[in-house]
């Protein structure tokens, strides 16, 4: 007698460290993070602060002064707040028609903000409406109660050299960069190309970077050749690096000394090398800035493409180097995915790598996809995780987790300090629980649990003894310094035996019939095995010995493991 079933979710006995799903043709096994719903710093587990804190505009809708964060929100205005000692947030202040625009009224949806912390200026903005606003926040900093909104004589931010800016970034992303004095803009609309303004925080100065003048190009650079608008922008504070990355019709501009009054473009253009004209995804990462400063994970058309920029400083193209597809099955994330980090050092106000895994590369959720977040498995080439929060079974008792955070939208966990130098992590977004402020201390951090383990059952058979079994897996992948073991056990989990993967049946020494399976996972918290997959795991079993009395079919030699071996 043999029997067949598929490892469901249904099946799923245990499960500690790991979220399994089943949600439009996923059916996936993925470690959990260590930050959950339960383990935050109040102890109702909820940072509802209300007013700024929808943030949509991924990295670029926050910034952190101190031990103070700046936000911007959709439909819910500008706000900052103090970080306590106890992991508590204060709101100092809040404007919910924050946004100056090119009318007399104001406006509350924005997506950009960039700050300048030695004269405590922000700039904030949005992609769909004319305006700006310039807001001193000075006088909170010294314990005061007072925040001035400049209404500005102009809607333009920039307006020089024939160019003028007065909305940033796309829908779903922010244009706002501080790099040292200069805010860098990223235009929204297709008001000019090839060239890139900045302007100055402490005086004004307006300054347009021609990246068709020999004056701006990084000597023995190319050229740019295509013409840009809608940019995502992001900056390497390591090497004062600026980049532009261009929703339409063109990709990568690498400012270099962007902070300094001589600034040198390097043209990089993605286009050329077969990664797209367009740089639908959003994101910047680099794994090494120190010591490889030019290998970089930027967003290009349908992925994200990990490159190395080193030619283009002599005129010739990047090199591709890993390739992490946004809407392959079962990922099939769609465009606009986030992934990536604002800060690329380990110094500062805030941080956003993880302290101990630098190249360990996040990513986040946008319009109700990648809802638990994810990351970048740079040894198989993989983006791992779960398109929604729907149909998961996971584990929320590890580390007093909960259950995961989810948002439609949402930004890298980052890192600030208190007055008095305790460190938390601060998660923001938009939708589900995203509408709030969840703060975690700094023991839980921004890593995965690791380890983890699931166990199957019960299966059995009629009037039967069970003694073999063989296992089927499908798209299992195990990073680098991991592991995963697989045992089976047919009395009910009494006693278990391994299950190797280059196995087609194993036979059981034990006698039962009560079968169990169980999967268990040794990894970091930077990553750890998963399955990304659209297919169940099966398993088949029986009693040979039935099944040849009772004339079945016993091709057994024939059974064999699919998927990686592991």
């Amino acid at each position: 007698m043999i029997e067949a079933t598929s490892l469901t979710r249904s099946n799923i006995l245990s499960i500690t460290g790991a979220v399994a799903n089943e949600y439009l043709g996923q059916k996936c096994i993925v470690p959990a993070w260590r930050r959950g719903m339960s383990n935050t710093t109040v102890s109702s587990g909820s940072e509802d602060y209300d007013g700024g804190d929808r943030v949509i505009g991924f990295t670029a809708g926050y910034e952190v002064d101190g031990d103070l964060l700046l936000t911007v929100g959709w439909g819910d205005g500008f706000a900052i707040r103090r970080l306590n000692n106890d992991g508590t947030m204060t709101r100092l202040y809040y404007e919910n028609y924050a946004l100056y625009r090119d009318t007399t009224s104001t406006y509350n949806h924005m997506q950009s903000i960039a700050v300048h912390p030695s004269t405590s200026t922000a700039a904030i903005m949005t992609y769909n409406v004319n305006g700006y606003s310039w807001i001193d926040y000075s006088d909170l900093k010294t314990e005061g109660t007072t925040v001035v909104n400049t209404r500005p004589s102009s809607q333009y931010i920039f307006n020089t050299g024939g160019v003028a800016v007065d909305s940033v970034g796309n829908a779903y992303y922010g244009g706002l960069v501080t790099a040292g004095d200069w805010v860098y803009i990223g235009d929204h609309n297709a008001t000019h190309y090839k060239k890139f303004p900045r302007r100055k925080f402490t005086d004004d100065t307006e300054e347009l970077i021609d990246a068709t003048s020999s004056s701006y190009i990084y000597s023995g650079a190319a050229t740019i050749d295509r013409n840009g608008y809608r940019y995502y922008l992001a900056y390497d504070e390591i090497n004062d690096r600026v980049y532009y990355f261009s929703f339409y019709s063109a990709n990568t501009m690498c400012i270099v000394d962007a902070s300094t009054d001589n600034p040198k473009c390097v043209w990089c253009d993605m286009g050329d090398i077969g990664l797209g004209s367009e740089a639908y995804e959003q994101g910047l990462f680099v794994p090494d800035p120190v010591n490889y400063p030019n290998k970089i994970t930027i967003g290009c058309n349908s992925r994200h493409a990990y490159v190395d920029i080193s030619n283009c400083f002599s005129g010739g193209n990047a090199t591709i180097l890993k390739q992490f597809y946004t809407e392959i099955d079962p990922a099939a994330f769609g465009n606009y995915f986030r992934a990536g980090t604002k800060y690329q050092g380990l110094s500062g106000d805030a941080i956003d790598k993880h302290p101990s895994y630098t190249d360990f590369h996040p990513t986040t959720s946008d319009r109700g996809r990648n809802m638990l977040d994810g990351w970048f498995d740079y040894d198989n080439d993989k983006i791992v995780g779960l398109y929604r929060h729907d149909n998961t079974t996971e584990d929320t008792t590890t580390l007093g987790r909960g259950r995961s955070y989810r948002s439609d939208y949402g930004t890298p966990i980052f890192r600030m300090t208190s007055a008095n130098g305790t460190k938390y992590w601060i998660k923001l977004g938009y939708g589900y629980d995203g509408h709030g402020i969840r703060i975690w201390p700094d023991s839980i951090g921004p890593g995965l649990i690791g380890n983890w383990e699931i166990e199957y059952g019960t299966f059995s058979l009629t009037n039967s003894n069970i003694n073999f079994v063989h296992l089927n897996t499908e798209e299992h992948y195990t990073p680098s310094g991991c592991s995963i073991s697989y045992y089976v056990s047919n009395n009910g989990g009494s006693t278990w035996e391994a299950y190797t993967g280059n196995e087609e049946v194993h036979y059981f020494t034990s006698t039962g019939n009560a079968l169990r399976v169980k999967y268990s996972a040794s990894g970091l918290e930077n990553k750890a095995p998963y399955k990304m997959s659209g297919a169940y795991d099966t398993v088949t079993y029986g009693n040979v010995y039935e099944g040849i009395k009772q004339d079945l079919p016993m091709k057994v030699s024939r059974f064999k493991i699919s998927g990686r071996k592991l």
